[in-house]
């Protein structure tokens, strides 16, 4: 469904795009219509859009940030050079406030097992899933779940900061995603996922990763 929305839109837009380019050509209308950075639209609409359809809205809401930079670099309210001196406070603030407020940090739940990857490649096979927590900051680590005894409904928590983590999940397991994604991607990339009782809720947040189910 999303797929389809993305391709009418872009239809639409290219249409509309060919028939001004040649009233422009034609001097039918002012070719003043085409501002600096016109072309960011197609990167700002799509996200509003987003905002209101799409149940990743982190998505989105990223995709109307970098496209509103943009617009604003090109019409010259922000120059490069700010932009620059912006990004790493920024990330910096970003990480310490997502670590302090994230809402599934304040949860009371008790933790047997917590796992930490830093600067590494961390690989684990838990017992217990949901007695599993996980750390990972410029790093990968790999959750393999496909012998690990899971109640009907399983708990996953974890953080994670410029690195991935990568689930490989029996089939017959749906996931639940209750990630808070910033510029981060979560994926389930099995084909033959089956509709079950059986669940996998992920929780945690992701700043500048990567979450891949397997």
């Amino acid at each position: 469904m999303k797929s389809n929305k993305v391709k009418i839109f872009l239809g639409f837009s290219l249409a509309i795009i060919g028939v001004l380019i040649g009233l422009v050509n034609f001097n039918i209308i002012n070719k003043n219509i085409f501002f600096d950075g016109w072309w960011t639209l197609f990167i700002i609409i799509p996200s509003i859009i987003g905002l209101f359809t799409d149940e990743d809205k982190a998505s989105s809401l990223k995709g109307l940030i970098f496209g509103v930079v943009l617009l604003l670099i090109f019409q010259d309210v922000l120059s490069m050079e700010i932009v620059g001196k912006l990004i790493f406070p920024i990330v910096l603030m970003s990480i310490g406030t997502l670590l302090i407020f994230n809402p599934y940090i304040k949860k009371k739940v008790i933790k047997s097992k917590s796992s930490t990857t830093f600067f590494s490649t961390n690989r684990i096979t838990p017992v217990d899933v949901n007695q599993l927590d996980l750390f990972t900051m410029f790093g990968e680590t790999i959750v393999d779940l496909t012998n690990t005894n899971m109640d009907e409904v399983n708990r996953l928590d974890l953080s994670l900061i410029f690195g991935s983590v990568i689930i490989y999940l029996p089939s017959d397991f749906e996931t639940i995603n209750n990630v808070t994604s910033i510029f981060s991607d979560v994926s389930d990339r099995r084909a033959d996922v089956k509709k079950t009782k059986n669940k996998l809720e992920i929780n945690g947040l992701s700043l500048f990763g990567d979450i891949k189910i397997r």
